[in-house]
């Protein structure tokens, strides 16, 4: 059965799979640090993809899951994640990992948002604004949980420097010890997603917050695209191959675009939508009323003109 997202039990498990990801992560740094490893190459990225990618996964998903859907979802994310890292290390794609494990922690990010909701729906498919609300949510949680580890560093590390101003130098050795940061980092990041999961209407707020600022943002993206597009009968494609660059921006502006998007539009509700994206249908509005009755005064570009035109 689903429980509540902010509960005692749902907080002691999330800070379990946080100290078993450091106890894990701890091991694996060990394991590389050795002068010979014990193990393959092949069983080292599976290891260590698994400890990356699948502990986030669960602590979003705690909570807001119920527990069979939870366990099945958990060992497919293993076996996919297993595939995945025996492929990369077969194929040599650890000589630059970071492309590949942001491509592989955003399929997750978009499955585990799928999955969620259509487990809440009580079906294979939900609906659009569940899975809005899920996928939001989610991305919330690991922010808000990475801002509350940043804070907190950055208050051992001031504590750590105060003491080391008047001679004392065991909080600085201790926080350099990785037998502390390695298994603290995410624990920390662990209790982190609990406190902003059990604070939804914080959560929910800033979320308000950020849709309404990102939905202003979405004209002057479309305006950018559109004079790339016009553009582009007179300077031709050669220019941007010869960037060595180019199918990387051109692929970064379409998640950029998709999130613009969704922030202006939000789940769908008649009522949900930023005025951002009503104000050329204003314009356009306003220009066929003025046409068609001269005499018309324009009224002011207030969000009420947007919703009627």
């Amino acid at each position: 059965m689903m429980t509540d997202g902010g509960g005692w039990r749902t907080a002691v498990a999330r800070v379990g799979v946080g100290l078993a990801q450091g106890i894990a992560l701890f091991m694996l740094s060990r394991l590389l640090g050795a002068d010979e490893h014990p193990a393959s190459p092949v069983v080292m990225a599976v290891f260590g993809m698994l400890v990356a990618m699948l502990p986030p996964c669960v602590l979003v998903a705690l909570g807001h899951m119920r527990g069979r859907s939870l366990a099945v979802w958990v060992l497919v994310i293993a076996v996919v994640l297993t595939g995945i890292a025996v492929h990369g290390a077969l194929n040599a794609v650890g000589g630059n990992p970071v492309p590949f494990f942001a491509g592989t922690a955003a399929l997750l990010f978009i499955a585990q948002a799928l999955v969620t909701a259509a487990d809440r729906q009580g079906g294979p498919i939900a609906a659009y604004g569940l899975y809005f609300e899920i996928a939001w949510r989610n991305g919330l949680l690991l922010a808000l949980a990475l801002a509350f580890l940043g804070a907190f560093w950055l208050l051992l590390w001031l504590g750590a420097t105060l003491f080391a101003a008047i001679g004392i130098g065991l909080p600085w050795r201790i926080l350099a010890e990785p037998e502390f940061f390695v298994p603290a980092t995410p624990t920390v990041f662990a209790a982190g997603v609990h406190l902003a999961d059990a604070r939804a209407g914080l959560a929910r707020g800033i979320r308000v917050i950020l849709l309404t600022l990102l939905a202003w943002l979405s004209p002057l993206l479309a305006l950018i695209v559109l004079g790339f597009l016009a553009a582009l009968p007179f300077t031709g494609l050669a220019p941007l191959w010869q960037t060595g660059h180019g199918a990387g921006a051109l692929l970064c502006v379409v998640p950029v675009l998709v999130l613009l998007v969704n922030a202006t539009y939000q789940d769908g509700a008649p009522d949900a939508a930023t005025p951002a994206m009503r104000l050329p249908p204003c314009g356009r509005g306003v220009g066929w009323r003025r046409w068609r009755r001269p005499t018309l005064q324009p009224p002011a570009w207030s969000s009420r003109c947007c919703w009627r035109c």
